[in-house]
């Protein structure tokens, strides 16, 4: 077992630590050869924290579907399924893809109306005036700080359920690399490694298709075996049915 867990950790600390490099290397040595146009987003601190017109749209999809399916994808939306039922996850799922397609639909438009501005924040400083952009604000950092802790908890879990270990070593190393070269590269070094995550992912997906396609030949258990009464209804249908048909028990003797 204690080999087990040396050898996870050294897999991940590797990969972590390639994508580190990496992301440290594109600035200077990687952009300047390959891609010149990224050079543009070292220019100058506004450049530095938006990257602005320097990603094509295919790459900037590839970034928000990175973000989309990080670690907490795992187990956010299953978490979630197991009490909120298929009414909630549809919910979940619009709740998630909606403000994607808006952005895709109406950015260019917002971006034509105010060149000059560089996040959210600004055009609703410059739309609506402050009150409405810290109120954005504040907004915008409870929706990151919950990312970003459903993130690290996801990674943190997966090492203690699966690896068997603590789950804050992979938590302190995975902060402190991105930490750092994020604010060596800024946004444009964010998006570069969102980019190998959505190429890694997209890889991984296929394979697991591939070999679920090709195995996943188990015969299901009749009637759902021991499981059949987590299929039932929850509490709350339950209390709700009990309370319809009470008040038709009223109606009826009144």
């Amino acid at each position: 077992m204690t080999d087990y867990i040396a050898l996870s950790y050294a897999l991940v600390i590797l990969v972590l630590v390639l994508v580190a490099l990496y992301a440290l290397a594109y600035p200077t040595l990687i952009a300047p050869r390959f891609f010149k146009a990224d050079v543009d987003a070292l220019k100058d601190v506004a450049s530095f924290t938006t990257a602005r017109s320097t990603q094509s749209r295919w790459r900037i999809a590839f970034s928000f579907y990175a973000g989309s399916v990080g670690a907490w994808a795992i187990t956010t939306p299953a978490n979630y399924a197991s009490f909120a039922g298929w009414v909630g996850m549809v919910a979940y799922a619009a709740a998630c893809g909606l403000p994607i397609l808006v952005l895709g639909l109406y950015g260019h438009k917002v971006k034509e109306m105010y060149p000059t501005a560089g996040s959210l924040g600004e055009v609703m400083t410059m739309r609506y005036g402050p009150v409405m952009k810290g109120c954005v604000v504040v907004v915008a950092l409870f929706n990151m700080s919950i990312f970003m802790l459903a993130e690290f908890t996801t990674i943190g879990a997966l090492f203690q359920d699966f690896v068997g270990t603590k789950n804050y070593p992979i938590i302190i190393v995975m902060a402190i690399l991105t930490t750092a070269y994020s604010c060596y590269g800024g946004l444009l070094v964010s998006i570069v490694t969102d980019q190998i995550q959505a190429g890694v992912s997209l890889l991984f997906l296929l394979v697991l298709s591939i070999y679920v396609w090709a195995n996943f030949d188990q015969p299901l258990v009749e009637g759902f075996g021991e499981l059949k009464p987590l299929l039932g209804v929850n509490d709350t249908g339950r209390r709700s049915e009990e309370r319809r048909v009470g008040k038709e028990c009223r109606s009826r003797w009144s």
